[in-house]
């Protein structure tokens, strides 16, 4: 029978959404020699005695960028040991300012498998390519010069990444990192083609005539294939993690265990669920849309066969009625809302 199962794939809280989403976690991994333990966690800056001289900027960046909580992993050892370590945590975005191509690899691989799994940890990194997944950021500028720390320096795009994990964990909910605006950066690698970019998925930072700013908050997702289209902005993956993240809490804290599997109380369930999408309709749901969640007779039924039950005459009521152990069966319908982006304006001259 194994550990009891949350299974939501997509398909306080109601109150406070807008205001977590603006108090994202960020995980930072690098290695430290100074460091005592396998992992740190700030939620202010640590003085120089915690870790690294050469740490400390990262940390600064990510806590500037808007992070509410900052935890550090080394990787001492190896990047594989690190990203094992971060399983079992709680973090939102993951930069690693010092990774090589191989480290980057091996990010990358640990966040498609863990997404397969619900979790939403995503990551951004620098000047990699192929990525072709909702979790993953790709800033491709080849160089940014910025004076976040105070002075003008020039970063990497790894090294510029543990400042945007900041910035998109920190940013509402209320809008997208388009055209956002980085007063930080006096110079950078200006894209010949940044249309050509976004369609390839690469985040870039483009001149908008007093500065910088995001061209298009966009994804690494390029391939059409089991993510909907809609997850090539980073906003709707935000929106998506966060409705899969509270819907899991609304089972765990209301019903997990202290209620029992009941027709009426799978009802009540969808009936809590639906009042929690009705409290994000405007920001992240679209609200001319009727955002829903029913039982799922489909996988119900699949269920009750697999277990030896004939189900072959019976309506889908009859079904839903059915007793189905510890398991509890939803399908929900929602749409995500972007936020402007583009704009189309045919003026008539009388």
């Amino acid at each position: 029978m194994g550990s009891p199962v949350l299974d939501i794939r997509f398909s306080e809280l109601m109150n406070s959404v807008i205001e977590r989403s603006k108090r994202g976690e960020v995980l930072l991994i690098m290695p430290d020699d100074m460091m005592e333990t396998e992992y740190m966690v700030f939620h202010t800056m640590p003085d120089n005695k915690k870790v690294s001289e050469e740490n400390l900027p990262y940390i600064k960046m990510a806590f500037l960028g808007g992070a509410a909580k900052v935890t550090l992993i080394r990787s001492n050892e190896n990047m594989e040991t690190a990203l094992a370590l971060a399983r079992s945590m709680s973090w939102n975005w993951l930069a690693a300012p010092l990774a090589d191509e191989e480290e980057k690899e091996q990010i990358a691989g640990f966040i498609r498998e863990e997404r397969e799994t619900g979790k939403g940890f995503k990551a951004i990194l620098g000047a990699f390519e192929n990525a072709d997944s909702e979790g993953i950021v790709n800033l491709a500028n080849e160089y940014i010069v910025s004076d976040i720390l105070g002075e003008e320096d020039e970063y990497s795009p790894e090294r510029y990444s543990a400042y945007m994990a900041g910035i998109l964990a920190g940013l509402s909910l209320e809008r997208s990192a388009t055209g956002l605006a980085f007063p930080d950066i006096s110079m950078t690698e200006l894209r010949m083609d940044a249309d050509g970019d976004i369609e390839q998925g690469r985040l870039i930072f483009i001149p908008n005539g007093s500065g910088f700013e995001i061209a298009r908050a966009v994804t690494s997702l390029v391939s059409d294939g089991d993510a909907p289209r809609s997850f090539r902005k980073i906003k709707n993956v935000e929106g998506a993690d966060l409705i899969r993240s509270d819907i899991a809490r609304i089972f765990t804290l209301y019903y997990k265990g202290k209620k029992t599997n009941s027709y009426a109380n799978r009802q009540a369930l969808c009936a809590d669920i639906i009042a929690y999408f009705r409290s994000l309709e405007g920001d992240v749901l679209t609200p001319e849309h009727n955002n829903t969640v029913s039982l799922d007779a489909e996988a119900q039924r699949n269920y009750l066969e697999s277990i030896g039950e004939n189900t072959e005459d019976k309506t889908d009521r009859e079904i839903l009625l059915m007793n189905t152990g510890e398991k509890v069966f939803l399908r929900a319908d929602i749409r995500l809302l972007d936020a402007m982006e583009d704009l189309y304006l045919t003026i008539t001259l009388a």
